[in-house]
């Protein structure tokens, strides 16, 4: 059997999704899901954590964002690249973007450069340069690093505060 191997990017916005591909229509379909995250405390003062729909949020909320990609032709696709932007408004909560067989890289341009956090640097006004902190992320991307059998699928997620 030959496999046929697809270079795929797919870049996703909170509740929309745009799909690029070499090949013209895309062997993967996509689904975002965005979910506050609600932490409760029992008179006991056992927290559990649960997940509903967004609905009305404060600052302070805590949203996760979950991208899930799934393989919807005969061929096994590979090199998928999941660009997500920060959404507008919230902050990047450090070491929460993860995805099983990824690399995750981030941006403070706007999605113009990726790099691991520690090669990202802000320069401030009076020239110094600084590491970036995760609250100056614009954007993530997580460059999956298996091949998606037909009818496979895979996520990532990521999780911000409002401001």
């Amino acid at each position: 059997m030959m496999m046929k191997k697809i270079l795929l990017v797919i870049t996703t916005f909170v509740f929309a999704t745009s799909l690029a591909s070499a090949q013209g229509d895309s062997p993967v379909s996509f689904a975002n899901i965005a979910q506050k995250q609600v932490i409760s405390v029992s008179q006991n003062g056992a927290e559990t954590t649960s997940f509903t729909d967004v609905g009305i949020v404060v600052p302070g909320d805590s949203i996760i964002y979950t991208s899930t990609f799934t393989n919807i032709s005969s061929e096994v696709v590979s090199s998928i690249v999941v660009n997500n932007p920060v959404p507008d408004n919230t902050k990047y909560v450090r070491f929460t973007a993860q995805g099983e067989n990824t690399t995750v890289t981030f941006s403070i341009d706007s999605g113009n450069a990726f790099s691991a956090p520690a090669g990202l640097t802000v320069t401030e006004a009076n020239g110094v340069a600084r590491a970036a902190k995760p609250e100056e992320y614009t954007d993530i991307r997580w460059i999956y690093q298996g091949e998606l059998l037909a009818g496979q699928s895979s996520s990532v997620n990521f999780k911000v505060t409002i401001l």
